[in-house]
């Protein structure tokens, strides 16, 4: 298991390199990655005071504006919602990391140990500090007792509280007493990956040619139906050709139903062996096409094709037919530009007249997301486990995969 400090997870970013190298380990199984309770409390308290700071400043803003303005000035800010705040920046850790428990024993020893000024705790100008600190490092070490058959990688780059490892001060040599061998403390993110990976070497230029292979442009495809297709509820833009000119249209890709996806671009490419095997990771753009419904007036048999980009953080394996792609992150995804749209060089504009409009498949995809919500709303009623509820969502995706395939054809 490794075990992340405060001192660590705050020098990057949910979306860096250094988590998706976290979640790459986590994907493949090489080890489990963690912080403690205190760990994302204290994260997610950094965010929100940032934003509450940052709240009073425009509420103050927009107070001296309307004291100064001759008419009446409404600007609404909205509710300072700092728990909402924190709970999307928990969600967001705990997409790289899961979190493990720091008991009450764990947080009563912190204070006991700030007040009486023992290490990791210590006094700073006059102020003693550290019950936080105590807490996050004695969580590791209940951690490594009631997990006798693992090693716990502690990491943490506050050196000052927890120096570099042994020889530790009393009391936390005291805590680790028959846990020496398997209580390993790293100090920084490239320890982490030196310890749980070797950078090798292949051939750029035929990475990314795998990315644009039909094997991964079919999981891209899979992939996206499932992350974007529920909601339906146009939560992204796409572009799409409409009105006599084919004019570019930016609208709500409500309905959203990926039926292509091509490769755009990439950066970030970083290779790596993890354990016996080679695996690639990167940032991929992709440009997807789909049907969407819309309002706007097309010519009669033409359905709405939408095209997007969506960006992912993927990890995969550079070995021809049996490689595996994982997308360990998305982001929202954009509409594309005019030109960007032209040059995917969609069927809109001859579009089969045999194929089923995708207007004409509306009433079939909200019948069957109401079958769903009704299996769904029984088994919350009955109390059945939400795994249950887990698959019909995902057969509803499924169902809409189907019908989105019809509109190609």
């Amino acid at each position: 298991m490794i075990i992340l400090d405060t001192s660590i997870l705050r020098t990057f970013s949910p979306e860096s390199s250094s988590a998706d190298l976290l979640r790459a380990i986590r994907a493949l199984d090489a080890e489990r990655v963690a912080a403690p309770w205190t760990v994302l409390t204290e994260l997610c308290a950094q965010q929100a005071i940032k934003y509450r700071e940052q709240y009073e400043k425009a509420a103050e803003a927009v107070e001296c504006l309307r004291n100064t303005t001759p008419w009446p000035l409404e600007v609404p800010l909205g509710p300072c919602d700092e728990d909402a705040f924190r709970e999307y920046w928990r969600s967001k850790w705990l997409e790289v990391v899961e979190e493990i428990p720091t008991s009450g024993e764990a947080m009563r020893q912190g204070i006991f140990r700030e007040s009486n000024n023992l290490p990791p705790c210590r006094t700073v100008k006059g102020l003693k500090i550290g019950a936080r600190d105590a807490s996050i490092w004695l969580s590791a070490v209940e951690y490594a007792r009631e997990h006798p058959d693992e090693t716990v990688y502690f990491v943490s780059a506050n050196t000052t509280d927890f120096a570099t490892g042994a020889p530790y001060p009393s009391p936390m040599s005291e805590d680790l007493v028959g846990l020496e061998s398997r209580f390993v403390h790293l100090t920084s993110m490239d320890e982490v990956a030196a310890r749980f990976t070797e950078p090798i070497t292949i051939d750029q230029e035929y990475a990314v040619a795998m990315l644009g292979s039909p094997m991964f442009l079919d999981e891209v495809v899979r992939v996206s139906r499932e992350t974007l297709a529920l909601p339906r509820d146009g939560s992204f833009a796409c572009t799409i050709a409409a009105g006599l000119g084919d004019e570019h249209v930016i609208i709500p890709a409500t309905g959203w139903i990926t039926t292509k996806a091509a490769f755009g671009a990439v950066e970030n490419l970083r290779t790596y062996r993890i354990g016996e095997q080679e695996w690639c990771t990167a940032t991929a753009r992709w440009h997807l096409v789909g049907a969407v419904l819309t309002e706007l007036r097309l010519p009669e048999g033409v359905a709405a094709a939408g095209a997007c980009s969506w960006t992912t953080s993927v990890l995969f394996t550079p070995r021809g037919a049996e490689s595996r792609l994982t997308v360990l992150r998305d982001d929202t995804p954009l509409a594309i530009s005019g030109e960007e749209f032209d040059a995917m060089d969609l069927p809109i504009r001859a579009l089969d007249a045999s194929v089923t409009p995708v207007e004409a498949t509306v009433e079939d995809l909200l019948q069957a997301a109401a079958r769903e919500a009704a299996v769904v709303n029984m088994s919350r009623a009955r109390g059945i486990p939400r795994a249950y509820e887990g698959a019909a969502m995902r057969r509803a995706v499924g169902r809409q995969a189907r019908l989105g395939d019809t509109s190609k054809g």
